[in-house]
């Protein structure tokens, strides 16, 4: 599902980026990440991994002030809003259209996902690492294996196969948290 939703929203992009192709920001890059490494495959997993890790402890900080300021109701929950929204636009917009053009571009993807937090993932804290663990590796993949060389082809494919693996860890999973009754 987040993976729909995210290719939704690139689409989404693309089709607002195309009509307001003067105002919106581009994101170009002229060589990919990991372009020179010795294996790309390992690299993008080593990094989806630790990026995953770090993505789901700050939003899960983030999650608890803001119930916490909810809960108390607390003014500086408020202004917190107020200060961060204008923070999504971008920094270096030269006018005031381009500026509203970059700050929607954020602000949708945004609003998606803490609508699929509010209503999908909720208290469940392994759907927020799966989930940020398959935003990094769903873009890695498709470069790996859309390439030319078989040498990154092969790297996909291993990458898909240690992507497999971790996400039937994490959701499969072991039973140390289940009690065993005893003949």
């Amino acid at each position: 599902m987040v993976l729909a939703t995210r290719a939704g929203l690139n689409k989404l992009g693309e089709l607002f980026a195309g009509h307001f192709h003067a105002f919106a920001p581009v994101d170009t890059e002229i060589f990919p990440p990991m372009f020179n490494a010795f294996s790309p495959g390992a690299g993008y997993f080593l990094r989806a991994l630790g990026f995953s890790i770090v993505d789901t402890c700050v939003l899960g900080l983030a999650i608890h002030v803001i119930r916490l300021g909810w809960r108390n109701r607390a003014w500086w929950l408020w202004v917190g809003i107020l200060l961060l929204l204008p923070g999504l636009g971008p920094a270096d917009a030269h006018f005031v259209r381009e500026f509203f053009a970059g700050w929607l571009m954020a602000f949708v993807p945004l609003a998606a996902g803490a609508a699929m937090a509010f209503w999908f993932f909720r208290d469940n804290v392994l759907a927020y690492l799966g989930a940020f663990f398959c935003l990094q590796i769903a873009p890695a993949l498709l470069s790996l294996l859309t390439r030319q060389a078989r040498v990154d082809r092969l790297s996909g494919l291993l990458l898909a196969l240690a992507s497999i693996l971790v996400l039937a860890w994490m959701f499969l999973g072991g039973t140390e948290g289940k009690v065993r009754s005893e003949p």
